[in-house]
C-alpha cells in the first residue's frame, strides 16, 4: 500500500504534534488503504516511532472515516492518546487505549474509526485551519515514562509470539483458507481445531478437504483479529472492535476472547458508546456489562437522555434506566 511521508512533528517529553499541510487536497490524492505517514522520531529511550494516517479509511469499512494508528519499533508497554484538535486548540475527536497495553516490536496501534472524514473538513466545524490538520498523540507508561522492554526473558517471549504470529496466512505451510468480504486467510485446521470446537466440527464434516473455507458472518478485519486471538492469545484494536469480536467468539466458542471483549467493553463507555453498549449487552444478555452500562447512564444522565438514540431504546431498558435514576434521586 503506497504511504506519503508529509509534514512536520514537534516532540515534548511523550506528547507530540503532527501538523497536515493542505489536508483536503491530500486526501483527494490517496485512495483507500494508503496512509500519510509523519516524519519519524524517538523517545528519550530512543524506540523509534511514527504516525500513519489514512484519509480515506484503512478499509472497505471505514471508507468514510480517518483511521490513525502508531507505529512503533520496539517492545513497550504504555497507554497512547491521540486527538483531533479544531482551530482553537479544542479536542474535536479522540481515542484512548483507556489501560497500559504492551505492543510488539513493528506493530501498529490505533483506531480505524477516529473521526468521520466529512465532518472533519466541513468548514462550520472549525478544525481545519487554513486547510491544516493537528493531530496529537501522547504516549504515558509507569510513572510517566515508556516501559520499554529490555530484559532478556521478556524479549524472547515477544520473539516467540513474533514465531507463532507469522504463521497467520503463511503461504507455505499453510491448509486451508478461510474466505471473507472476498479476500483469504490462510491458516492451519490442527490449530483451529483444538482451539474451537466450531472450527474442529467444521474440518471434521464431509467437505474437511476443502483447501477454502466461506466465513460470511465476520468481517475480514474482525477475522483476522479472531484468528490472532487463536494463534497468540492477544488481539488489536480491540476497543474498536470489541462488539463484533465478541459476536464472532460466540460464534465460535471462544471464551477467552469473549471475556477480553467484556473486559473491553466495560472499560470503554463514553457518551457517545454506551446506547450501543447496553442494547449490544441487552440483546447477548451480558448482564456485567448491561449493569455498568445503566449506572454510566445514570451518572451522565444530562447528556445521554437527550441523544435520539437514547429515546429509540427498547421500553424495558428504558424502564430499568429510570428506575436505577430513581434509586439515585430518592431521599
Amino acid at each position: 500500500m503506497p504511504s506519503i511521508v508529509t509534514g512536520e512533528v514537534t516532540f515534548d517529553l511523550l506528547k507530540f504534534v503532527w501538523k497536515i499541510n493542505n489536508f483536503q487536497m491530500t486526501c483527494k490524492k490517496v485512495s483507500i488503504a494508503d496512509y500519510l505517514r509523519s516524519p519519524e522520531l524517538k523517545t528519550s529511550d530512543d524506540t523509534p516511532i511514527h504516525l500513519k494516517l489514512y484519509p480515506n479509511g484503512r478499509n472497505e469499512a471505514s471508507k468514510d472515516y480517518l483511521s490513525l494508528y502508531l507505529h512503533i519499533r520496539e517492545y513497550i508497554r504504555a497507554q497512547v492518546i491521540f486527538q483531533i484538535l479544531d482551530a482553537e486548540g479544542k479536542v474535536a475527536a479522540h481515542h484512548t487505549t483507556n489501560t497500559m497495553q504492551t505492543f510488539a516490536s513493528q506493530s501498529d496501534f490505533g483506531t480505524e474509526k477516529l473521526a468521520l472524514r466529512d465532518f472533519v473538513i466541513d468548514p462550520a466545524n472549525g478544525i481545519l485551519t487554513g486547510n491544516k490538520m493537528l493531530i496529537t498523540c501522547a504516549i504515558t507508561g509507569h510513572m510517566g515514562e515508556i516501559d520499554v522492554v529490555k530484559d532478556e526473558d521478556s524479549q524472547q517471549r515477544f520473539k516467540e509470539i513474533n514465531k507463532y504470529e507469522a504463521l497467520i496466512n503463511d503461504v507455505e505451510f499453510s491448509d486451508v483458507s478461510l474466505i471473507s468480504e472476498g479476500r483469504a486467510l490462510k491458516v492451519h485446521r490442527c490449530i483451529l481445531a483444538k482451539s474451537s470446537s466450531v472450527f474442529a466440527d467444521m474440518f471434521k464434516a464431509e467437505k474437511s478437504q476443502e483447501t477454502s473455507v466461506e466465513i460470511g458472518d465476520i468481517r475480514y478485519d474482525v477475522l483476522v483479529e479472531l484468528i490472532r486471538f487463536v494463534y497468540i492469545g492477544r488481539v488489536n484494536n480491540i476497543y474498536s472492535l470489541a462488539n463484533e469480536l465478541y459476536a464472532a467468539a460466540d460464534t465460535y466458542a471462544l471464551h477467552g476472547l469473549m471475556d477480553m471483549c467484556k473486559e473491553a467493553m466495560c472499560k470503554n463507555f463514553n457518551v457517545d458508546s454506551v446506547i450501543e453498549c447496553i442494547k449490544f449487552a441487552n440483546r447477548h444478555r451480558m448482564d456485567e456489562l448491561k449493569k455498568r452500562s445503566i449506572e454510566f447512564i445514570v451518572a451522565h444522565a444530562d447528556e445521554v437522555t437527550n441523544k435520539p438514540d437514547f429515546k429509540a431504546l427498547p421500553s424495558e431498558l428504558l424502564c430499568e434506566i429510570c428506575c436505577a435514576m430513581s434509586k439515585k434521586i430518592k431521599p
